[in-house]
């Protein structure tokens, strides 16, 4: 699990929080989800190996309101699978 954290208005009441790998839409995390800073996110285990994802929050009521994430890893635990 990893924790996805955020800071936004309280005037803001829902986000969305989209994963990107580069520019693409990879999927979305949460779609109306209370603006309450931070989110759990049970990371997949089919996701491939890179450095190239991000994260987008987006204020559901204000979607000029809005943040994108540096580039992230993600990899895979698994050091001798069987």
């Amino acid at each position: 699990m990893q924790k996805i954290k955020w800071q936004l208005s309280n005037e803001v009441k829902k986000v969305q929080i989209i994963l990107f790998k580069k520019e693409a839409l990879i999927d979305y995390l949460a779609i109306s989800f209370p603006n309450i800073g931070e989110f759990n996110w049970n990371i997949p285990k089919n996701f491939t190996n890179s450095i190239h994802y991000r994260i987008k929050i987006i204020a559901i009521d204000y979607p000029r309101i809005n943040a994108l994430s540096d580039y992230f890893y993600i990899k895979d635990d698994l050091e001798n699978p069987n």
